[in-house]
């Protein structure tokens, strides 16, 4: 049997299915349960990735924070897309969950890559890296670092991102770093 918060969930993300994001932000709202609210929101983001500003405003209802983290982290990406990087940098800035707010800096980094500013980039990789290698949980950590690693290496830092594969502690995520690089440094030559 689904709980209301769950019943409300699916009505929100009906009303969104069809356009009606006033509407399903009123129903949403209406949520008691903080959890079920702040999951109805951050799907809701999902779904709005592609208007970054409508996102926006919709992750700013967001009260659980690592809802709010991940939904953030959406909504900067929707903004790298959109080619607004300095939004999406304010954005990753403010964000206090740590391995939300190194993910979102790699991605950030990524669009200053592509727009051809590698100095930019390499300085947001390193406050991203800073910021990974402060995660307490050693599988965020682990995850965390491989997304640095993978943009120190998209950048043409292999051996920087190899470095970073060696503060890996958690599981195979070393190997996925070590081969990564070393096949992308393969394609290079």
């Amino acid at each position: 049997m689904l709980s209301i918060g769950k019943c409300r969930l699916v009505e929100v993300l009906e009303l969104v299915g069809k356009g009606k994001i006033d509407y399903a932000l009123k129903v949403a709202e209406n949520i008691e349960d903080e959890l079920w609210r702040s999951v109805a929101f951050a799907k809701m983001v999902d779904w709005l990735v592609d208007a970054p500003e409508e996102a926006l405003r919709v992750a700013k209802n967001i009260t659980n924070s690592y809802w709010r983290s991940q939904a953030l982290y959406k909504v900067a990406g929707g903004f790298v897309n959109s080619g607004d990087l300095e939004k999406a940098l304010k954005i990753a800035e403010r964000l206090t969950h740590p391995y939300w707010r190194s993910v979102t800096l790699v991605e950030v980094a990524k669009g200053f890559i592509k727009l051809g500013k590698p100095e930019t980039a390499l300085e947001i990789l390193n406050i991203a890296l800073k910021v990974a290698e402060s995660i307490e949980d050693e599988r965020w950590k682990a995850v965390a670092l491989v997304k640095v690693a993978e943009g120190f290496a998209e950048l043409g830092l292999e051996g920087k991102a190899l470095e970073i594969a060696e503060k890996v502690n958690f599981g195979g995520w070393k190997r996925k770093i070590t081969s990564g690089v070393r096949s992308r440094k393969h394609l290079r030559s």
